[in-house]
């Protein structure tokens, strides 16, 4: 071949990879760490973390080699629902800190190279917000700030009833609550003292994304946006069809075609500032509903794009202890083919709402399933902790912090309260594990601190953080980031997935089962090699090398443990 020749091929190489790479921006081969702020590190001793906390131990998420840190909510608050009810959205929570330490905190995160995502609660505010308190008096702009109905007199009793029979999500009671003062009804879709915001007023929309340009002003570089399913109402303001056991499918109150229509007009303010610089203002949405094609609608299209991805609950709605390899590979495949080429994946599971993958399946799963999602194509989303395995805090009813845990019967309690995931970060094995100076932090320590914290397992051979920080390190080579993906069932028991390129291409196998399983990997994929590299492994695979890393395994002879994960390649990595 002359040397034009090859110079004119390896232009033409050249230009794909250029156009591969300047396809996937930088959250869609992103690692996102979930921290919630009053769990990570306190400073000043007063048992609840802190903004300076976080600043202080960039380093340690720097050294996890994650791409974002996403924060649940630092603004100023009644702390009714931590965060949620939110009294002020231009402003930082003085128990957290203050803002100086908020932009201390942006610039030392981007000088690591690590984005920062805000949490935005869109659909309501406190009751004690300055808006709310207008709109009670009926101050002229703020009137119709919020939802506020007409109840009606009952014939019989002469009582007054609520406008219709819409139910509120945390309490199951009522979503509406009469006010004296103004003589109406005002809607709360989730705790009385968390007031719908009314989307039919024009006004609020400005307001809102108004909130969105402060905060992007601040050097955000994205949002998750909390319960989007509920932002607008429909305005005929029916009775929602009730259940043969009570239950409602919120018909009238969820997922209503204009929470589409204001939910693009929050993304087209996010791509304004995306498009003056080049850098990409992610917006993530939250909605648990289990109908993936509705799911799908929060994408939007080409020319009239939402989200750039809602969150994927798949696993966490669906998957359990008593799942096996089928189920996981139907559950993984169902969300690429359904959700499409066109709409980039993401992988969850675990998050401020959900017990610990430690404590929902077992301390087995934990290598196992941080390695499956962050070898999956797409975003992963890792919860705080979740690295190192932790388990739940053991909380008792008279501990309780969380609405959702105080509003529920002593039976359902361990089950329902959202006080066990949001424990305090374990940093090391003293008697509150690093986290607090105070023996009494706002909630306990999980028992599993003197083992699964970060001294111990960082000075440790091999560990669950020292795995995870191995796979994320994995997911920057080019095969995890660009190649293409196919997960299949080897049998009942056994998962693989295979991540391929032109070379090398990753295959992660992992055992479900309860017993030793014996699998031939060319069965299913007979281009690979007879004999792949080790790369990586469960903590209940023994290691046996000086180097911690044997050299081959037989493609068609590959042993796993119960429970055991392996990372394998086609040359070494």
């Amino acid at each position: 071949m002359s040397r034009e020749g090859l110079l004119s091929i390896l232009l033409i190489a050249l230009q794909l990879t250029s156009n591969i790479a300047s396809d996937l921006d930088w959250w869609k081969t992103a690692v996102i760490y979930q921290v919630y702020p009053r769990s990570f590190k306190d400073t000043d001793g007063n048992g609840i973390g802190d903004l300076q906390g976080i600043l202080d131990n960039v380093q340690y998420i720097k050294e996890l080699g994650v791409d974002a840190v996403w924060l649940n909510p630092i603004y100023p608050t009644e702390d009714v629902d931590f965060g949620y009810d939110i009294t002020d959205m231009k402003n930082i929570y003085s128990l957290l800190g203050n803002m100086s330490v908020f932009e201390e905190l942006v610039t030392k995160l981007h000088q690591e190279g690590i984005k920062i995502i805000l949490d935005y609660v869109p659909n309501h505010t406190s009751n004690k917000h300055d808006w709310f308190l207008k709109s009670l008096k009926g101050t002229d702009k703020y009137r119709d700030y919020y939802v506020w109905r007409a109840g009606s007199i009952d014939g019989t009793t002469r009582e007054m009833n609520p406008p219709n029979n819409w139910v509120a999500g945390i309490t199951g009671g009522s979503a509406w609550t009469y006010d004296n003062f103004r003589k109406q009804y005002y809607l709360h879709q989730f705790l009385t003292e968390q007031a719908d915001l009314n989307y039919e007023n024009e006004d609020v929309i400005e307001d809102m994304i108004d909130v969105l340009v402060f905060w992007l002003n601040k050097g955000v570089d994205g949002f998750r946006m909390d319960a989007v399913l509920a932002l607008c109402e429909n305005q005929d303001f029916a009775d929602e069809v009730i259940g043969p056991h009570g239950e409602t499918n919120h018909e009238k109150t969820h997922d209503q075609p204009k929470t589409f229509e204001i939910l693009k007009k929050f993304r087209a303010k996010l791509d304004e500032y995306s498009r003056k610089d080049g850098e990409t203002r992610l917006m993530i949405v939250e909605n648990y509903n289990p109908d993936p094609y509705l799911i799908k609608k929060y994408y939007g299209t080409k020319e009239a794009p939402i989200a750039h991805f809602p969150f994927n609950f798949f696993l966490i709605q669906n998957m359990s202890v008593e799942s096996n390899a089928v189920d996981w590979a139907n559950c993984i495949n169902e969300w690429y083919k359904v959700m499409g080429s066109e709409n980039h994946a993401n992988w969850v599971l675990g998050n401020h709402d959900q017990h610990r993958v430690a404590s929902r399946f077992s301390k087995e799963y934990v290598d196992l399933l941080n390695i499956l999602i962050l070898s999956l194509k797409g975003t992963a989303v890792t919860y705080y902790g979740e690295e190192l395995g932790m388990s739940d805090s053991i909380v008792r009813l008279n501990q309780a912090q969380d609405p959702q845990g105080k509003n529920v019967s002593y039976s359902e309690f361990l089950w329902k309260s959202r006080d066990p995931e949001r424990g305090p970060f374990l940093w090391d094995k003293n008697k509150t594990a690093g986290f607090s100076s105070s023996l009494n932090p706002w909630i306990p320590v999980s028992p599993c601190y003197w083992q699964d914290n970060v001294k111990t397992q960082n000075s440790s051979e091999r560990s669950h953080l020292k795995i995870y920080k191995e796979m994320v390190s994995l997911r920057k080579h080019w095969t995890l980031k660009y190649g293409s993906i196919d997960v299949v069932y080897i049998n009942e028991n056994v998962l693989a997935i295979y991540r391929f390129e032109d070379n090398p291409t990753v295959v992660v196998v992992i055992n479900f089962g309860d017993i030793e399983e014996k699998v031939n990997l060319l069965e299913k994929r007979k281009s690979l090699p007879e004999k792949l590299y080790f790369h990586l492994a469960s903590l209940n695979i023994h290691v046996n090398t000086t180097d911690n890393k044997p050299g081959l395994y037989q493609s068609s002879q590959i042993i796993l443990p119960p429970k055991g994960a392996l990372v394998l390649t086609t040359q070494p990595v």
